[in-house]
């Protein structure tokens, strides 16, 4: 795994904020699509609940591109994420 590319925004301020406001605008967007979360929710609520998805959709990225025999599939993340027995 070589996060080189991923840590690079570090040193660059110029693109980390842009790195940083494309995650937010993602965050916002997962929320939205999958927990119906509104301009009016609350923005903590919104980061948070965003963060997860974001953090399922990059995680099973990651897995299929590095791993793809091993990663999981739809089925299984759903039910892990509903706390069922796979």
């Amino acid at each position: 795994m070589n996060f080189e590319g991923v840590a690079y925004p570090q040193h660059d301020e110029k693109i980390r904020g842009m790195n940083a406001r494309g995650q937010q605008a993602a965050r916002t967007a997962l929320a939205q699509a999958f927990a119906r979360l509104g301009p009016d929710a609350d923005p903590d609520r919104v980061r948070i609940v965003g963060s997860h998805y974001y953090s399922l959709l990059v995680g099973v990225a990651l897995q299929w591109l590095t791993d793809p025999d091993n990663a999981p599939t739809a089925a299984e993340i759903v039910a892990a994420d509903q706390g069922a027995r796979v």
